[in-house]
């Protein structure tokens, strides 16, 4: 590398170093990641990192230092504005933090307010700007919207904006690098003399038999027309709904509430609240929407039921396939237990059935998480078990039982002709049947006598080479699915086949005699 190269690299090298530097001198501590989502909030935005923190209202007052009420504070974790009880003619002065900000970091402040410029539009940048105060170090610091976290050496910029209030309401929002304060900038804040009001749902969550409500509640000091702007996950428009029984004359507090109906679960509802009001010092009717966000979520209010089976008798054993229990056994003990989303448990209900001879018996259960079952052999039964919820949504599940104390049938040949079996490659093939006509066959497995066993459900027939020239005992076991076995065995024997002599017969007789003529001779050279 030529020293130019190097000079030039260690050039950047240093200039980065210093960047880093200055950066970390600006705010006085090194610059943390801020986690824009609060933590368990339904409502937040794609996750985002950035350098600054959203804009973090710290005070609304009269410009003399009195602070303007709350009627209903901001939450910051649900993307609810806040709306603060004003007075026509009087100045205002909003104090705003942002994490990491400088001097030159500097909030918009968005507003429909009479006689300033600026505008509720998010995506209009001309906009009045807040004034920086000055800059903060603390050691640490819990952002409004993401309580659960702990920021530490945390550097944080103060900012004011003043303005005078000219109208009955106005709507505003702050927002510093495209962040908003309240995380969605469709999302806005209240300043009003005369007006508030929010919605709510309900309840938390509902179930798809009961009807989702709204609550509308607040003052007003003049009339108006209330609703809200809606949509849910299976219809994504948005669409408008007014309530209708609210306070008609000034000065009342109403509560009111709207029914959307039932839905399915799984369906979201997301809506925010909305105004019609006629504004003398606009001399308009004014429309005033999104001050607050909410969703709410239809859930499946069926009960979640653990049933399980067990035999009386703790030593016997059954078959489970599917929904269906077979057993050569008569008596069983059926376990319950239910789990509700809302509501409780009104009863159970169980309907036995003898397919054999179409009768049945129907229990209905009040209390208890267990009943005892008694059936009669060799039968089939179907069990319909119902738990029903004071909410009125009932779950079924549906068991089928078979009692079986009959063996299989079953018969097993093979290919051989006789007992014995003469042949060189000990080759043979077995055939067999099985069949169970009320529980139906498990396995069937065929011991070929020689420690050698294999299952051959399914099949009719099986072929198999023997080791050795042997007499074997086959035995078929066929087994169903109460429990039931049955066997049957077919014996046979591999021999040898007679091999052909080549040339003159061998004789016996002869070889012995032959061999004793010999027995003399072999003596006497023994005693030579």
């Amino acid at each position: 590398m030529s020293k130019f190269k190097i000079l030039t690299s260690m050039i950047i090298v240093c200039l980065l170093v210093l960047t880093s530097f200055q950066l970390a001198t600006i705010t006085g501590t090194s610059i943390q990641s801020i986690n824009l989502n609060p933590k368990g909030s339904e409502f937040a935005t794609p996750l985002q990192i950035q350098q600054f923190s959203r804009p973090i209202v710290e005070s609304v007052k009269f410009t003399n230092g009195t602070s303007v009420p709350v009627l209903r504070s901001r939450n910051d974790s649900l993307n609810l504005g806040g709306i603060y009880k004003a007075q026509v003619g009087q100045n205002y002065s909003f104090t705003y933090l942002v994490i990491n900000g400088s001097s030159t970091t500097l909030p918009l402040f968005h507003s429909d307010a009479l006689g300033i410029n600026s505008s509720l539009n998010f995506a209009n940048k001309s906009v009045p700007k807040f004034r920086y105060l000055n800059t903060v170090n603390v050691p640490t610091y819990k952002l409004p919207y993401d309580p659960f976290t702990t920021l530490k050496n945390v550097t944080y910029s103060r900012y004011e904006y003043n303005f005078t209030l000219k109208s009955s309401f106005s709507q505003f929002f702050v927002e510093v690098n495209g962040l908003a304060d309240t995380g969605v900038h469709d999302v806005r804040n209240l300043i009003s003399d005369n007006v508030t009001f929010g919605t709510k749902p309900s309840t938390n969550f509902y179930i798809q038999t009961e009807n989702v409500t709204f609550v509308l509640n607040g003052f007003n000091k003049s009339t108006g027309v209330f609703g809200f702007a809606y949509k849910t996950t299976q219809t994504p428009l948005t669409k408008f709904a007014n309530f209708s029984s609210v306070a008609t004359f000034p000065g009342n507090l109403f509560n009111s509430t709207y029914n959307l109906g039932k839905f399915k679960p799984g369906v979201n509802i997301t809506w925010t609240s909305t105004l019609y009001i006629f504004d003398p010092h606009r001399n308009t009717t004014y429309f005033i929407n999104n001050i607050d966000y909410h969703m709410v979520e239809v859930v499946d209010g069926k009960p979640k039921v653990n049933l399980t089976v067990k035999l009386s008798d703790n030593t016997a054993v059954f078959t489970k396939i599917n929904n269906t229990y077979y057993s050569n056994k008569t008596k069983f003990t059926l376990n319950y237990t239910s789990v509700l989303a809302k509501g409780n448990l009104s009863e159970y209900t169980m309907t036995i059935k003898n397919l054999s001879d179409n009768s049945s018996t129907v229990s209905v259960i009040k209390s208890g998480n267990s009943s005892q079952l008694t059936f009669k052999e060799n039968n089939r039964y179907n069990l319909t078990f119902v738990a029903l919820s004071d909410k009125g949504v009932n779950t079924t599940i549906h068991l089928q039982f078979v009692i079986d104390n009959v063996k299989p049938t079953l018969n097993l040949s093979n290919s051989a002709t006789s007992l014995n079996i003469q042949s060189e490659s000990r080759n043979i093939t077995f055939y067999f049947n099985f069949n169970d006509n009320l529980s139906g066959i498990k396995y069937a497995i065929l011991d070929l006598g020689n420690n050698v066993s294999v299952e051959v459900t399914g099949l009719s027939s099986f072929t198999y080479t023997y080791a050795k020239y042997n007499s074997y005992t086959v035995t078929l076991y066929v087994v169903d699915n109460a429990g039931n076995m049955a066997s049957t065995t077919t014996l046979f024997t591999f021999v040898s086949p007679t091999v052909p002599q080549v040339g003159a017969p061998f004789s016996a007789l002869a070889f012995f005699i032959g061999f004793v003529a010999l027995i003399p001779i072999i003596n006497k050279r023994r005693q030579d």
